[in-house]
């Protein structure tokens, strides 16, 4: 008797490992990554590159006026599945704000590089000015 109650109870932690798997699955491993701060997450299309330069240029600039601990950018491929179907990404180049793991903003507008900036400098705020 004791041989099946534990045979039973171990049948039902198997049966519910699975179970509970699905349910952490959900959220991408690279938005479990992302802290608090704010990250601009690019979604890039290798066959987009000419189109993708104004944000690369745009991302280079404010990264550049910024030190490492005010700003997190991330190139996302359009391969990785996951992300581009968790934040139901439907163009390329398209440029995601994330706080922590919360979708803020997307941008969608010019591509244009001073506009992009523009977009970009509403969420990351860091000292521009030469001490």
């Amino acid at each position: 008797m004791a041989f099946t109650t534990v045979r039973n109870a171990a049948m039902t932690f198997f049966f519910m490992l699975p179970l509970t798997a699905c349910t952490t699955q959900g959220t991408p491993a690279m938005i479990q990554d992302l802290d608090a701060e704010t990250s601009m997450l690019l979604f890039s299309d290798e066959d987009n590159i000419s189109e993708e330069k104004p944000y690369y240029r745009a991302l280079l600039k404010k990264s550049n006026n910024c030190s490492s601990d005010n700003i997190d950018i991330k190139i996302v491929s359009s391969g990785k599945e996951d992300m581009v179907d968790y934040l139901d990404v439907t163009g390329y180049p398209s440029l995601y704000v994330m706080e922590g793991q919360k979708l803020k903003d997307k941008y969608e507008g010019s591509t244009e590089s001073s506009e992009i900036e523009t977009f970009i400098n509403q969420y990351i705020d860091c000292d521009t000015s030469d001490e």
